[in-house]
């Protein structure tokens, strides 16, 4: 099922987050005018719960317009910096980060059950109108929560404090 191959990909991505946690400060910048990690986590947990709230209000047929994903793709891929389109999803200034995780956790479990079930809207139904991407189906929504999370694990990544070549 494509939609549980999808799912494993941000699994495996919430993971690198959960352990790069474990051994980074979460509550610190990662620099001039950048979020902390903790923020980073509250961000995807915000845009996560958005859109399985959207899964499940969806209702309204794809229109004929084609969503401009190969752009949206490009800014995922690029991991420069882009600024949050959507002021909903702006994280808190100082997030409990345990508190972020247990909502992550309960959001996953929420979303795998809809899959497991077949319980997602069909190719024809909008579930999320993306301000660059346009508007997007189940499957598009999962590939944009996949590239959302490679993106800000590109960020994350290159903001992080290289290790000394003898500590590597």
């Amino acid at each position: 099922m494509v939609e549980m191959d999808e799912f494993q990909r941000m699994e495996n991505l919430k993971e690198w987050f959960l352990s790069t946690s474990d051994v980074h400060p979460t509550d610190v910048a990662l620099g001039e005018d950048e979020w902390s990690l903790a923020q980073v986590v509250d961000h995807l947990v915000i845009v996560e719960k958005g859109l399985l709230v959207a899964l499940s209000r969806a209702k309204e047929r794809m229109p004929a317009e084609t969503p401009n994903l190969s752009k949206l793709k490009d800014i995922l891929e690029s991991g420069q910096r882009y600024e949050v389109p959507v002021p909903s999803a702006i994280p808190a200034n100082a997030p409990d980060l345990g508190l972020v995780l247990e909502t992550w956790t309960k959001v996953r479990q929420k979303l795998k059950a809809r899959i497991e079930a077949g319980d997602l809207p069909g190719a024809d139904v909008m579930v999320y109108e993306h301000p660059v991407g346009g508007p997007m189906n189940a499957s598009q929504t999962l590939e944009f929560l996949t590239g959302h999370l490679v993106y800000h694990k590109t960020r994350v990544e290159s903001l992080l404090p290289k290790k000394p070549a003898s500590a590597r």
